[in-house]
C-alpha cells in the first residue's frame, strides 16, 4: 500500500523551488522533496526565517537540514519537515549567497533533496572588509593619520589580567610603548620609534608641523600593577620615525581632555593634585607653556571638541549645593573657552532635561554639533543639536532605544558619524548630517570592539583598528589585532557631495 503525504505551513506563501531528484534504486514509489514555505525571500543580515518542504514518499525516511552558512535547526525530530534557519549578519564581498537544504532519504537508501535560495539585498553584504592584522592586540591606543596619509597606531593594552571581580573585571598587566604605522596603499603595517614610556588612555595630536604630539594617558612602571598618570609630553617626527620627550604637565597630575586650537597651541583641561580644574596653553613651536584660565570648581568633564569660530566646547556636569540640608546634586552644563580673550562663558545644557550623564560630542559639516547623553545612568541614549550661533540646544533623533552600558561617536569618511557601543552589536548606525537621521550604513562581521579607534583615510574609507571584546562572567577583556576598512559601497553616493543646512 502506497503512503504518501503533502505537508505545508498555513497560511502559506508557495514559491519556486529548486529541487534535486536522486534515485537510489528503480521504483514506482520514488520520493520526491519540494519547497514549501518560507517567511522571507530576501536577507539583509541575521534573520530568523521559518522553512518547510512537501514531500510524497512510500517507506520510512528520515530528513535532514543544512546550511552554507548561519544555523538551521528543525522543529522536531530528525525527519522535522519544518525547520528555523538563522541568517548570518553578512557575507563578505565576493561570498555566494547562502542555501538551505533539505534532504529526505527513505529506508530502501533513496533521496531526494530540495535547496531554498534568497535574494540578496545591498546591507547583505559586509560594509566592513578585513586588513592586515596589527603586528599587537592593542586598546586605550591613539591613531592618528598623517601628512603622508599613514596612520600612526601609539601605544595602548596588549594584555590584561582577570580580576575574577565583577566591580573591576580585568587591569592592565602589559602595557605598550610600541607604534606601528598603516600604509592604506598597501594595507600593510611596519614598525616604528617606540615611546620613551608605555602609556595608555592618552590623547594625540596632529600639530601643523607634521609631527604628532602625544599627552596625558597612564602608565604603569615595569613590575608595578597600579597604573597612575602619565606627565609627559612626547612629540613624533614622521621623518626620522623617532619620539623625543619635550615637556612635562607640571601642576596638572591629570589631563582630562586636551584640544589642538587654530593657533597651532593646544589647550589642556585637567585636574591638581588636589582634584580641583587647572587649564593650560602648550605652544609646541616654542615649546612653551601659559597658563589658562581653568573651568569653575566642581565640574566634572565629559568631552570637548572645537568649534568652527576656534572656539572650544565643553559639556559635562557641575555640582549644586544641597537645599535645605539636603546632600548636593549634580546638573548638566556646557561651557565655551575663547583662546583670544582666555575667558570661559557657561552656555547652560541640553533643554531636554536638567541633568545629563555620559556626554558625548560629535562635530557635523554644517558646523553644529550632536550630542548624545542619558538622562539617567543606565538609561536609554538621547540626543541633541547644540547651534553655536544661537547658542541654542534642540532635539535630535535619538540614536537607539538600547541602552549601552557605554557609548561614542566617530566620524566616518563620509562626513556621518558613528554610533558604537561596547553591546555585541553587528550592525552599523551612523548619523546623517545632511538628513539629519539615523540610518543604518551595513553590517560588520563581528561585533564592533570597544573603544576601537576609527580613522578616516585619504581614499574614501575609514580604518577600524583594535579595541577589546568582551566574553565571560565575569567579564574579562580580550584586546584585538583587528583592522577592518569600511568602505563606501553601501552609503548614499550624495553623502560629503552636497550642502544642506540642518535645523
Amino acid at each position: 500500500m502506497r503512503k504518501s503525504r503533502r505537508l505545508s505551513a498555513a497560511p502559506a506563501l508557495w514559491l519556486g523551488a529548486a529541487l534535486t531528484l536522486t534515485t537510489g534504486c528503480p521504483g514506482l514509489q520514488e520520493p520526491t522533496l519540494g519547497v514549501g514555505y518560507r517567511s522571507t525571500t530576501s536577507l539583509s543580515g541575521g534573520e530568523d526565517v521559518r522553512l518547510s518542504v512537501s514531500y510524497e514518499v512510500g517507506a520510512p525516511f528520515t530528513l535532514h537540514w543544512t546550511a552554507t552558512a548561519g544555523t538551521v535547526k528543525p522543529h522536531d525530530a530528525e525527519s522535522s519537515v519544518t525547520a528555523d534557519w538563522k541568517a548570518p549578519n553578512c557575507i563578505p564581498e565576493g561570498a555566494p549567497m547562502p542555501v538551505v537544504t533539505a534532504t529526505l532519504t527513505d529506508e530502501r537508501g533513496r533521496s531526494a533533496s530540495a535547496e531554498f535560495h534568497f535574494q540578496e539585498t545591498e546591507l547583505f553584504r559586509c560594509a566592513v572588509n578585513e586588513s592586515a592584522p596589527m603586528s599587537r592586540p592593542r586598546v586605550g591606543h591613539t591613531a592618528t593619520r598623517l601628512a603622508s596619509g599613514q596612520v600612526l597606531v601609539v601605544g595602548g593594552v596588549s594584555e590584561f589580567v582577570n580580576t575574577q571581580t565583577p566591580a573591576e573585571a580585568a587591569v592592565p598587566s602589559v602595557l605598550e610603548s610600541s607604534a606601528e604605522l598603516y600604509e592604506p596603499s598597501t594595507q600593510t603595517w611596519a614598525p616604528t620609534g617606540a615611546l620613551s614610556q608605555p602609556r595608555f588612555e592618552h590623547q594625540a595630536h596632529l600639530l601643523a608641523s607634521g609631527e604628532v604630539l602625544v599627552v596625558g594617558g597612564r602608565w604603569a612602571a615595569e613590575g608595578s600593577s597600579e597604573p597612575r598618570a602619565a606627565t609627559s609630553l612626547e612629540l613624533y617626527a614622521p621623518s626620522a620615525g623617532t619620539w623625543t620627550v619635550v615637556s612635562e604637565l607640571g601642576e596638572m597630575t591629570h589631563l582630562k581632555h586636551s584640544v589642538l586650537l587654530e593657533s597651532g597651541k593646544v589647550l589642556l583641561l585637567g585636574l591638581d593634585a588636589a582634584g580641583q580644574p587647572r587649564s593650560a596653553l602648550y605652544d609646541p613651536e616654542e615649546n612653551a607653556w601659559s597658563p589658562a584660565a581653568a573651568l569653575p570648581s566642581g565640574v566634572a568633564l565629559d568631552d570637548a571638541l572645537l568649534l568652527p569660530s576656534g572656539k572650544v566646547l565643553v559639556v559635562g556636569t557641575r555640582t549644586l549645593p544641597g537645599r535645605n540640608g539636603s546632600p548636593p546634586d549634580t546638573a548638566s552644563g556646557a561651557w565655551s573657552y575663547n583662546p583670544g580673550t582666555n575667558t570661559w562663558m557657561t552656555l547652560g545644557g541640553p533643554r531636554m532635561t536638567e541633568k545629563a550623564v555620559d556626554m558625548s560630542l560629535a562635530l557635523l559639516s554644517s558646523g553644529k554639533v550632536l550630542c548624545l547623553y542619558r538622562k539617567h545612568p543606565r538609561g536609554s541614549v538621547s540626543a541633541e543639536f547644540y547651534q553655536p550661533e544661537s547658542n541654542t540646544w534642540i532635539p535630535a533623533q535619538d540614536a537607539t532605544s538600547a541602552t549601552p552600558a557605554r557609548f561614542a561617536l566617530h566620524p566616518l569618511h563620509s562626513g556621518q558619524v558613528l554610533f558604537g557601543t561596547d553591546a555585541s552589536e553587528w550592525r552599523m548606525r551612523a548619523f546623517d548630517p545632511f538628513k539629519t537621521n539615523w540610518n543604518l550604513v551595513g553590517h560588520l562581521p563581528g561585533a564592533l570592539p570597544w573603544r576601537v579607534t576609527v580613522t578616516p583615510l585619504t581614499s574614501d574609507q575609514t580604518l577600524f583598528v583594535g579595541g577589546q571584546l568582551h566574553t565571560g562572567q565575569p567579564l574579562s577583556t580580550t584586546p584585538q589585532r583587528t583592522v577592518w576598512l569600511h568602505g563606501p559601497r553601501s552609503l548614499p553616493e550624495t553623502v560629503g557631495r552636497r550642502s544642506v543646512d540642518c535645523p
